[in-house]
């Protein structure tokens, strides 16, 4: 709710938004067959100025959408906003992701100058499912 409500306000700006949830992002990257269809679809992901990654790090994508999701996250470094959602921990991501390396450079270029929101505690979800029971 947190990272729609960034992306609204965004908009209200005047700011170009993606709004993409992680496993159709890598799934949309992953399948691309020729280098330029890759650049092209990379470019969907680098050009708004907020990209929000919604339910990053919930399953493990292979060694290439991992590559491309490198790319996106280089190209976009210290030049646009990227908003990453995840239940995951940053410590939990290396079991996610197959390449380590690769990993820890993500890690670095996501965290530089980020503000990391922790929430910890029950999900609003649960605590109206059990006002309602």
């Amino acid at each position: 709710m947190i990272a729609q409500n960034i992306a609204h306000q965004a908009l209200l700006r005047g700011l170009t938004v993606r709004f993409v949830n992680a496993k159709a992002m890598f799934t949309d990257l992953g399948a691309l067959p020729t280098t330029g269809q890759r650049d092209s679809r990379l470019r969907h992901y680098i050009s708004p100025q907020l990209l929000i990654i919604d339910e990053f790090a919930h399953f493990g994508p292979d060694p290439r959408q991992t590559d491309a999701l490198y790319d996106v996250v280089a190209a976009r470094y210290q030049n646009k906003s990227t908003v990453v959602v995840s239940q995951r921990h940053f410590d939990q991501w290396p079991e996610v992701f197959p390449n380590a390396t690769c990993t820890r450079m993500i890690m670095d270029r996501f965290t530089h100058y980020a503000d990391i929101v922790d929430i910890v505690g029950k999900s609003y979800r649960w605590h109206e499912a059990q006002l309602r029971a």
